[in-house]
């Protein structure tokens, strides 16, 4: 989609990585087959493959694009051959690039020819400030507070020479003009060279994923930082500053005049075991369906369907919102407490009583206790009586 919305190729890939410098990789699984596309959806070449798992993650830089080991052109040509042992590779700064290699996950640079400058000795790379490339050593058994290991920076440029060189910290995240760093227990912001560049000092800045690429190439910590997702701290700031109406829309527009997304009041107990790939289910009582499904706000689903035995089919479903993962976490009120509101104003429901939704178009009606994360859909043949 384009920044305001809208659909510009429909969603017809497998998989694809972001688009850069007016080009994208796709694949199409029917025709195993990786293509590069422009903004338009035009396919443009294709790249060679060994299969759906072959390629990390990948895109256009300064018009070239690393594909297996080989170097394309813009034209989608065979520019070079690169050396098997690349696990992972950054963006070309003056022919010269930083790259992991697969058999000692120790990082080194190497020229456009495909020829390393020296031997990779560097356990971590961690981005860009304009020319200068960051890179660290670890230091042995000393972590801080949060676990995060000590290491010396060092800012190479693309010749490999050490330009600057940092010690003793535990954090180092370049974003596009400063670097987050942290060091003694107290984090703050420096320059390129590691100096404060105010007298503020904080407990803990948190760096949620891939706010440190800089400005070289947004996708640049998808590439060469080698941390886990926690050590970004993704959920370190907790916020009440959601849309809840947005995010319950997120939920409820999957509900249909039958039930919500595939799942159909009335259905039968052998069509839910094959949408929902269970081999056995009792022919009464509630059934966790143990499914997950996402809305915005990382609030997300899951769906249970009470069966009745008589007819062995759903007469309810209930639906749960877990926002364990979202930015409200462990104060979801807000969200639940816009519920009722919800129904009526926006899904048109009619309130009957405290807990009842009567839908005029729908086979069921809603029952929401207020303040609960869960809502059901009820057949009218029971709301009804």
């Amino acid at each position: 989609m384009d920044p305001q919305g809208n659909v510009v190729i429909e969603p017809i890939y497998d998989n694809a990585f972001p688009f850069h410098e007016g080009k994208a990789i796709v694949y199409n699984k029917e025709a195993d087959k990786w293509l590069v596309i422009d903004p338009n959806g035009k396919e443009l070449f294709e790249a060679s493959s060994n299969g759906y798992q072959q390629y990390s993650y990948t895109f256009f830089e300064n018009g070239y694009c690393l594909i297996e080991n080989f170097l394309l052109n813009e034209k989608g040509e065979k520019a070079q051959r690169f050396p098997s042992n690349i696990y992972s590779i950054s963006p070309f700064i003056d022919n010269v690039a930083l790259f992991q290699d697969s058999k000692t996950g120790l990082w080194g640079q190497l020229n456009i020819e495909g020829e390393s400058i020296g031997e990779p000795k560097y356990s971590r790379a961690l981005g860009i400030i304009d020319d200068w490339i960051y890179v660290a050593d670890t230091i042995a058994n000393l972590r801080d507070e949060w676990d995060n290991q000590y290491m010396n920076v060092y800012a190479i440029n693309s010749k490999g020479e050490i330009k600057n060189k940092i010690e003793n910290v535990s954090c180092f995240y370049p974003l596009s003009q400063y670097a987050i760093m942290a060091e003694n227990e107290k984090y703050y912001f420096a320059d390129k060279k590691g100096n404060p560049i105010d007298n503020n000092s904080y407990y803990k800045i948190s760096v949620p994923p891939f706010t440190d690429a800089p400005s070289y190439s947004p996708f640049w910590s998808s590439l060469i930082a080698p941390h886990s997702m926690s050590d970004y701290d993704a959920w370190g700031v907790a916020t009440d500053y959601i849309d809840e109406k947005k995010t319950l829309a997120s939920i409820f527009d999957k509900l249909t005049s039958d039930g919500i997304d595939s799942l159909k009041i009335g259905q039968t107990i052998s069509r839910i075991m094959d949408l929902y790939n269970i081999k056995q289910m009792p022919t009464k009582g509630m059934v966790d369906l143990h499914n997950r499904d996402w809305g915005i706000n990382q609030v997300f689903a899951t769906y249970s369907v009470g069966i009745l035995h008589e007819c062995k089919c759903a007469i309810v479903i209930k639906v749960k919102i877990n926002v364990s993962a979202s930015p409200i976490g462990d104060n979801p009120k807000k969200l639940f407490d816009a519920i009722p509101q919800y129904l009526t104003e926006t899904l048109g429901l009619k309130r009957e009583d405290e807990t009842l939704y009567r839908s005029e178009d729908a086979c069921y009606d809603i029952v929401y206790y207020e303040g609960e994360d869960s809502f059901f859909l009820m057949s009218k043949a029971i709301t009804e009586k």
